[in-house]
Order: C-alpha cells, then sequence, then structure tokens
C-alpha cells in the first residue's frame, strides 16, 4: 500500500502534470508540463489502483482550493473585514475594487482541479473499454470526479460570471492553446450543463461499492472526504430557479436517514441531571435557564471533534482534513489567529458581531446573544475580533462540566502543527436550502418550521399538512403535504415519525423565532392550498415568501458563518430577485454590504449593476 502522502495529497493526472495554466481574455492557454514527467495512459491506465489514485489525486488538487473559496464567498460578502496586516489584494476584494491583476481574480488553481477532472474521466472511459473497470467499478469513480468538476466550475460561475468551458482531456501543447478547445458560458448558460451532467451519471449514490473510502488507515476515517452528488444536484437546481427539483434532491438526501431521528435533524432536547441530549445543542439546564453557570454549548463541538467520531455524524457530510504532516498546508491558521504562527489577516466584520449574533434572544431568559457566534465561531483574543472556527484543532481546549470546550488562545502546544479542517457540507446547511427551495415553491410556513422550532411546533399534528372541518360531522381531516414537501414527525404509541426530534435551526441554538415584519402582509399560511382531489397547487404569497427568504438568509449567516457560503447566499437570492421581480427588494445584495460599511463608518462601494458582482478574470 502506498503512503498517505501519494494517495491524498499528490495530485496524479492521467495524461499530463498541470504545472502552470492561465486564461488570456481571448481563452488562450499555456500548459508547462516537463514531457519527461508525464505519465502517458498506457503507463498509467492499468488497474483499479491507478483509478483510485487518480480519484484521491483529484481530491488532493482540490483541497489547495480552501483558502480561496473561504475569501472570495466571505470577503466579498457582509460577515468578514480586513484587518491591518491584509494583503493589497485582500483589501481591494473587500471593497470591491480589484483588478485582474488582484491574486484572487486568477482562476488557475481553479482550472487545475478541472483539468485534473478531465483527465481522470478520460481515463476511467479508456479503463472501462479495455475491462479493466467493470460497470459498477466506473460509475462510482466517474460519478464522483464528474460532481467534483462540476462544484468546481460552479464557483468559477459564482465568482466570475462568464468563465471559459472545457471538458476534454489537455493532453498536449498544442491543445492547450487552443482557445477552440474554451468555449465560454454565462452563468446563466452553465447552470444548464451542469445539471446535465450530474443527471447524466448512473445514480447519486455515495461509494458503496468501491471500498476506496475505508482502505486508508490515517488515524481518522476519509469517508466524509467525499462529495454529495444528491445535495450538489440539489444546489444546482436551486441556483436555476428549479425550486421543486431542488426540494426533491434535497428531500431525496435527507431520506437517507429516515431510519435516525437523530442523523441530520437538527436535534435538541431537555438538558438535566443525569440526561444528555444528543447532538449540537445550545441550552441551559432544565430550570436554570437564568443561571449563566448553567449554560452548555455542545454546537461547537462539530468543529472539534475528528472525522471519525460517531457523534459528528448526526451533522457533518463533508470536511476536508488537514494533517500537518503532509502537503497541501492547512491555510486558515495564517489567515485567522493572532497569536502563535498566525498573522491575523483576516477578521468577523463589525457587521457580523455587532448586528447579527449579537443581537439575537434567547429563549425564556431574555439573554440576548447567540451561542453559535461568541466564542463558537469568533471570539475576542487579546482585544481582537477573532475566526475561530477554523482554529479548534490549533489551541489546547478544555471541557467544563456542561460539556463546554473553551479554547486557550495562548497555549499552543505546538505552533507549527497547522493542521484543521475545510467545512463544506453539513446538515444545517442542507436543512437551510431546502427551507429556500420549499419557500419558493409556495410553502413558507414549512420553510420557517425548519428555520425557527421545527416540524411539530409549526404543525402539531405532527407532519406538514392542510385541514378541512366538517361542520356537520365536527371532524377535522388532515390532509398531508405531497412529496417532496412530506416530513413525518407523528408520534403514536406504535410509531415515532424520523422528523419527531426536529426542533428547528433556532431551536437547537436556543433562540427564540423569527417575527413577520409589518411589510410581509400577505397569507403566510401554506394551509390556504388548494386541494383538488389528489393534484396540490400552490397559493404564491409574494410578501410572506420574501420575508421568510431574508429570515433563511440571515439564519445562514449565523449557523454557517464564516464556512465559505455567504456571498454564494446573497448573489443567489439578488440574482433570482432581479430575474424574477426586478425592484421587489432585489437590492438585497447592495443593503447587506451596505450595512457592512456603515458600521465601518465607510461609504460603501455601490453593487447595484449587475456587472460589478462578478470579478475580472486574470489574462
Amino acid at each position: 500500500m502506498k503512503n498517505y502522502r501519494y494517495y491524498f495529497y499528490k495530485a496524479v493526472v492521467a495524461v499530463c502534470c498541470v504545472l502552470a495554466f492561465a486564461f488570456t481574455t481571448s481563452c488562450k492557454g499555456l500548459l508547462d508540463a516537463n514531457e519527461a514527467e508525464v505519465l502517458t495512459q498506457d503507463e498509467f491506465n492499468k488497474t483499479t489502483y491507478d483509478a483510485d489514485v487518480a480519484v484521491l489525486g483529484v481530491y488532493s488538487k482540490f483541497m489547495g482550493l480552501a483558502e480561496r473559496v473561504v475569501i472570495l464567498n466571505e470577503l466579498r460578502a457582509d460577515m468578514m473585514d480586513v484587518t491591518v496586516n491584509s494583503t493589497a489584494d485582500m483589501t481591494a476584494l473587500n471593497n470591491h475594487t480589484e483588478d485582474a491583476s488582484n491574486k484572487y481574480c486568477d482562476p488557475t488553481p481553479f482550472y487545475e482541479v478541472i483539468l485534473n477532472c478531465n483527465s481522470a474521466l478520460a481515463s476511467f472511459d479508456v479503463m472501462k473499454a479495455n475491462n479493466i473497470l467493470n460497470e459498477v467499478n466506473y460509475r462510482e469513480r466517474y460519478g464522483d470526479v464528474m460532481a467534483i468538476r462540476c462544484w468546481t466550475y460552479l464557483q468559477l460561475g459564482i465568482h466570475f460570471g462568464t468563465i471559459p468551458y472545457v471538458t476534454t482531456s489537455i493532453d498536449t501543447r498544442a491543445e492547450a492553446i487552443d482557445s477552440l478547445n474554451f468555449p465560454k458560458k454565462t452563468l446563466d448558460q452553465l447552470l444548464p450543463l451542469l445539471i446535465a451532467d450530474m443527471n447524466s451519471l448512473a445514480n447519486l449514490n455515495d461509494y458503496s461499492d468501491v471500498q476506496l473510502p475505508n482502505y486508508i488507515n490515517l488515524g481518522y476515517t476519509i469517508q466524509l472526504g467525499f462529495i454529495n452528488k444528491r445535495i450538489l444536484l440539489g444546489d444546482l437546481y436551486l441556483w436555476n430557479n428549479e425550486y421543486a427539483n431542488a426540494a426533491q434532491l434535497y428531500h431525496d438526501f435527507l431520506a437517507t436517514v429516515n431510519e435516525s431521528r437523530n442523523q441530520y435533524k437538527t436535534t435538541s432536547g431537555t438538558w438535566q441531571p443525569g440526561s444528555v441530549p444528543v447532538g449540537f445543542w445550545i441550552s441551559f439546564l432544565r430550570y436554570n435557564s437564568g443561571n449563566v453557570n448553567a449554560y452548555g454549548n455542545r454546537w461547537k463541538r462539530m468543529f472539534s471533534l475528528p472525522s471519525n467520531d460517531a457523534e459528528l455524524q448526526y451533522e457533518m457530510i463533508w470536511e476536508m482534513t488537514y494533517d500537518y504532516r503532509y502537503a497541501p498546508t492547512y491555510p486558515f491558521v495564517k489567515i485567522f489567529a493572532n497569536t502563535g504562527q498566525g498573522s491575523y489577516m483576516l477578521k468577523p466584520s463589525a457587521y457580523a458581531i455587532d448586528s447579527l449574533w449579537e443581537n439575537q434572544d434567547q429563549r425564556d431568559n431574555g439573554f440576548t446573544f447567540d451561542g453559535r457566534g461568541r466564542e463558537a465561531s469568533f471570539d475576542w483574543v487579546n482585544g481582537d475580533p477573532v475566526v475561530i472556527k477554523y482554529l479548534y484543532d490549533y489551541y489546547t481546549q478544555t471541557l467544563d462540566n456542561n460539556g463546554t470546550i473553551h479554547l486557550n488562545y495562548n497555549d499552543v502546544s505546538d505552533a507549527f502543527k497547522q493542521q484543521g479542517r475545510w467545512f463544506l457540507y453539513r446538515s444545517a446547511q442542507v436543512q437551510l436550502r431546502y427551507a429556500e427551495a420549499v419557500n419558493r415553491a409556495g410553502y413558507p410556513k414549512l420553510a420557517m418550521a425548519l428555520v425557527n422550532r421545527g416540524i411539530r411546533t409549526a404543525f402539531p399534528v405532527g407532519f406538514p399538512s392542510e385541514s378541512s372541518y366538517n361542520a356537520t360531522t365536527q371532524i377535522t381531516t388532515y390532509y398531508p403535504y405531497p412529496a417532496p414537501y412530506d416530513l413525518d414527525g407523528r408520534s403514536t404509541t406504535t410509531y415515532t415519525g424520523p422528523w419527531y426530534n426536529n426542533v428547528g435551526i433556532r431551536g437547537r441554538a436556543n433562540l427564540n423565532g423569527y417575527s413577520r415584519p409589518s411589510w410581509a402582509t400577505a397569507n403566510f399560511n401554506d394551509t390556504t392550498l388548494r386541494r383538488d382531489t389528489l393534484n396540490y397547487r400552490a397559493t404564491i404569497h409574494n410578501d410572506s415568501i420574501l420575508w421568510a427568504e431574508e429570515c433563511i438568509l440571515q439564519e445562514a449567516g449565523l449557523e454557517l458563518g464564516f464556512e465559505g457560503h455567504r456571498w454564494d447566499d446573497l448573489l443567489r437570492i439578488t440574482r433570482r430577485r432581479t430575474q424574477v421581480e426586478p425592484g421587489n427588494r432585489s437590492d438585497l445584495l447592495n443593503r447587506q454590504i451596505a450595512a457592512k460599511f456603515a458600521l465601518k463608518g465607510q461609504a460603501a462601494p455601490d453593487l447595484s449593476d449587475a456587472a460589478k458582482w462578478y470579478l475580472p478574470m486574470r489574462p
């Protein structure tokens, strides 16, 4: 067995070694690979072992995107800001004054991943044709690599708007400089292509027959290191404003663990002596809601637990683990920490702290704070606000009697052991995306049930339903929502539904639910759905849908802050509103960025023109 460095962190390409690849405005590229270092297909495509090396090589190159993805999606948005130590490129990105010479306007790292994917996919086709890979071995590896390529292209489309689109393997220098290989696609043109690629796969299942995730022993599992294809396809549909299709994909994913009432359900429970609820919750000990010494925060444990921890499987779906023993180097200690080897280059914005996390009301006791913010996603370290969500493996930690982790920011056991994780998909994120989709499909009450206090609180019968009262018989009949809007939280003497323990995103954080503002005057209840025998159609409540959408967006910031989704969320919703209903609160992106700069006492950049949403691509 070859070592882990060779397997997971070494970029292996079937046809050529991509050392540098940059695009000019005419899409001309340059491929600098030493021909003596290039493996030919005949030399490489011999065994399933070679196919596994290709897959892991793709993921190795993919791990190098972490810094760019997080910075592009957070610093351009409203919850992250620059420090006096930020580079000029970071400052320009934050101020939306970047030009094509900016480091973060260079698409090369993304295209290196894509070229690795293209080469691996071409190799798999050859190996299948030569009977080296059977159908099962082919489809699982092929689907995994195709998903990584689609995910990477989606990121390019989000940030650059119009991009060169290449799906073939680049085997020669001549192919690399042939602009015909790189037709340009807008984001609108790109999304249907990526959806078609994902739908072309034989299935969207995780690895089941191929043992690739199981036979590498590092002291921790790499099973969480592989992309989930259903969630990705759901995201693509959501970006393309295909709400029912997006809801179906998220629903299908969540249904894969219906046998569990805890996994991917955002659960909590009553915390009392001798009884500690399962999951990642924030709460006060029963009958002690006003006692600050009886406060427990188990939510932040998800960022500290190793990937092979059984409880972590309740929440985390896709994360990349960075080991200090192997390349690539974990980038976030340098970027965020202000002690040890940290350079403190970026920090939480004042808006994220003061207007979001420190402005939430705790349930029952009236305390104003969100436990997912202070001492969880950020903290004050030696007087500075610091992003700590990526630093749980860097600092030493203690565990108090309430099960709450505390980091010792001035005690780094080994400053040179920089390791940690990149969080890509987790259950709260999927539920928020599902809520966004079902809300736009005409089910704002269901969406807000997932955001606020859970299915059973919003629907006392235990499942999303509409009711009909017969005055003659005095019987109320409940009609369950159709798939994919059916989440079963019922409990009887003989049956308990999979969503029985769901308490909502805010409920798990011990927060009060959102209340509707005065401008959201349209009917909110999904119970205005019309029932014609077996056919359902939603009556759209535009004001309530817009309000629910902004609640979902805010909750995504509170729950997922700094995880690399914020610009993604802001742009997707603003783009949708501009396309579907221009003028109706479609200034969302501009409003959010303005709020960030207002708390700094600075003039905000004007992002009202859609052309300013996208970066210039480095020539």
